[in-house]
């Protein structure tokens, strides 16, 4: 029995119709949450990288951040071959390469050009995703050296491991700050009971704990989907049209978030990378695209 086939039959159990829970998880999306919770150990937050010859350590290239050649911070380790895969990968609506360790290099910025960037321009943005297929052929590197690092020192931070577990993002649920109830209204005489079933078969965690592998993109302030919309637009197109709007939506077919977190020592912000499907699924992970957000 799958996530959603548990949640439906525990919910009808307790009184909840059978079309209410439907348009309750209509919207849900698998992901994968890597944390503190049950599951094995796929990952890690912080440490240095593993990376194979002739693969050099990220560096900024001055057009992307204001100090040049400053080495990006290592912010999360997934261990692909570590992951659940027994029934993952027909759960998941995405490809993820099966072996190796995806390695995300995070170079935190205030330049409001950090919100929004891109690995298909020139510049690279403010992330770099090294996929090393063999970890056997690697080696673990020491952050190399560079003429600002008395000022700007790369900050290394402790390894913690991160546990995997498949999960469906529920699209405004927020157990901390009261509970919306997707395709229901929201005085539903079993809203408790949805809340209670979603904790105990759907949790994702608090925002600032933990990565999320896909589901739906974080957005405190604004959502990463008008943004993409916005910048595949043809110039001159309204905001608010019908063609807008329809470009949103084939975002929201088309793209997914590639990682989400809570960036470290930076409080009240949030890193969200997206990349297409089919990007992902040719692991082409130069496309991934930037959307850092300021949540406070």
């Amino acid at each position: 029995m799958d996530l959603y086939e548990a949640f439906r039959t525990a919910a009808i159990e307790q009184g909840v119709s059978s079309a209410d829970v439907d348009a309750y998880l209509a919207d849900g999306r698998p992901c994968l949450r890597l944390g503190s919770g049950p599951g094995p150990v796929a990952g890690w937050v912080g440490g240095l990288p593993v990376l194979p010859d002739g693969v050099a350590w990220p560096r900024a290239d001055g057009n992307d951040h204001d100090v040049k050649a400053e080495p990006f911070p290592l912010a999360v380790t997934i261990d692909l071959a570590a992951l659940p895969w027994e029934g993952l990968r027909e759960a998941l609506p995405f490809t993820l390469p099966a072996t190796g360790l995806l390695q995300l290099f995070y170079l935190y910025s205030q330049d409001p050009r950090s919100q929004r960037c891109t690995g298909e321009e020139e510049a690279l943005g403010f992330v770099r995703v090294v996929h090393v297929p063999d970890p056997g052929l690697a080696e673990q590197r020491a952050v190399p050296e560079y003429a600002h690092a008395e000022k700007r020192p790369v900050p290394v931070h402790e390894r913690v491991e991160l546990r995997a577990a498949l999960r469906i993002d529920i699209p405004g649920f927020d157990p901390d700050y009261g509970m919306e109830l997707p395709g229901l209204p929201a005085d539903h005489p079993h809203a408790a009971v949805l809340k209670d079933l979603t904790l105990r078969f759907l949790p994702v965690g608090p925002w600032w704990e933990g990565v999320q592998v896909g589901g739906h993109a974080w957005g405190e302030q604004w959502d990463c989907e008008d943004v993409i919309a916005a910048e595949l637009a043809p110039p001159g197109e309204d905001s608010s049209s019908k063609a807008r709007q329809e470009r949103k939506q084939q975002v929201y077919r088309e793209w997914l978030p590639l990682a989400q977190f809570s960036v470290q020592d930076e409080k009240y912000t949030n890193a969200r990378l997206m990349i297409r499907r089919e990007d992902l699924a040719a692991a082409r992970f130069d496309r991934v695209r930037s959307y850092q957000e300021f949540t406070e």
